[in-house]
């Protein structure tokens, strides 16, 4: 009967040492209890803050994505319109240095000019006049001359003349003593004793 009265009493201090922890530990479990409350509702509305934040800016229709879109493409238009001005400008200053290569004086207007050959020709009558015009000590001592053929070309070598029915060319001399010194259009130039004069055709 002890034993068992002994067992009762044991088991009411156990169960009165139990209640006192538990009372003497009840406001500090509160107290904990209530700062993890708190921690998590201001960690739990911070991250719904930062979730709505980060979908109004991703949201197409969203003021801030339409300011964000509207100053990439102001900026890239920007970028453009200066890449454009500075190629106007290199442009322009290429010009500018090219400018007095490019500008150059205006041809002179071709002044009408006679082809070499009638230029000699011309060259070759002032210097040589005519069998007539000699005077008459030179032309006395002249034989008598007639050309019978005159073959006229642009290249000399195809020239000749028959001359009292001998054939000739320029530089030949004649069978008579004078020297054929040139072939023109109208006649021929002969030269006598250093004196030149022209013998036309016939």
């Amino acid at each position: 009967m002890s034993m068992i009265l002994d067992a009762l009493r044991k088991s009411d201090r156990e169960r009165t040492r139990q209640a006192a922890d538990r009372l003497r530990d009840g406001p500090a479990i509160a107290s904990e209890q209530k700062l993890n409350g708190w921690l998590l509702a201001t960690l739990t509305t911070g991250l719904l803050f930062a979730i709505a934040a980060l979908l109004i800016a991703l949201w197409p229709d969203s003021p801030a994505a339409d300011r964000t879109a509207t100053g990439g493409v102001a900026e890239i238009m920007e970028n453009e319109q200066s890449d454009v001005r500075a190629t106007v400008r290199d442009l322009s200053n290429e010009l500018a240095r090219a400018e007095p290569e490019i500008t150059s004086k205006p041809p002179e207007p071709a002044m009408a000019s006679e082809p070499a050959p009638v230029r000699a020709e011309i060259v070759e009558n002032l210097a040589a006049p005519p069998l007539e015009a000699l005077p008459a000590s030179i032309r006395i001592k002249l034989p008598a001359l007639h050309v019978d053929i005159h073959a006229w070309a642009e290249d000399p070598r195809d020239r000749f003349v028959l001359i009292n029915l001998r054939r000739y060319e320029e530089g030949d001399r004649l069978r008579e003593g004078l020297t054929l010194h040139r072939i023109m259009r109208n006649g021929v130039v002969l030269e006598f004793e250093g004196t030149l004069f022209t013998l036309p055709r016939q």
